[in-house]
């Protein structure tokens, strides 16, 4: 699940999140974005909240939440960058640009394209898939 909430400075310290830790003392959770002064904190479904600093509150998202948490996260960012780094370790842009050209063009009925192009065709687009579904289990990881 997703919180969002307001860290609290005082003239000690800032006040934050208290996130479940696991038997070896691992917090369970992450802050996955912040801005306009709130923090957005993933904690896994499973995981069961301690209580928090008395200053803190925690709301859960709406689904109306998550593309503006998705456009502020560092994580979600990163992993996309990364699905598509995973895709150009086997595709240049330029294949991806090729490749989608004779598709289009076959798709349009204007070209035929040869075995050897339905088969780079074929392995790009696994190679898409395998990146895509990487992501979307990172994705995931973070609530997202």
């Amino acid at each position: 699940m997703i919180y969002k909430y307001t860290p609290i400075t005082d003239e000690y310290t800032t006040h934050r999140i208290a996130f479940p830790v696991d038997e070896g003392g691992v917090a369970q959770g992450q802050i996955i974005a912040a801005f306009d002064g709130a923090e957005y904190a993933y904690v896994p479904d499973d995981a069961v909240l301690p209580d928090q600093p008395e200053q803190i509150t925690l709301s859960p998202i709406t689904d109306d939440d998550l593309p503006i948490i998705k456009a502020n996260s560092p994580q979600y960012r990163l992993i996309n960058k990364r699905v598509v780094e995973r895709l150009r370790q086997q595709f240049s842009a330029d294949d991806e640009f090729k490749l989608n050209r004779i598709a289009t063009g076959h798709l349009l009925g204007r070209y035929t394209p040869t075995a050897d192009e339905m088969a780079e065709i074929e392995a790009f687009d696994a190679a898409a898939i395998k990146a895509r579904d990487w992501g979307r289990t990172e994705k995931a990881k973070i609530g997202l």
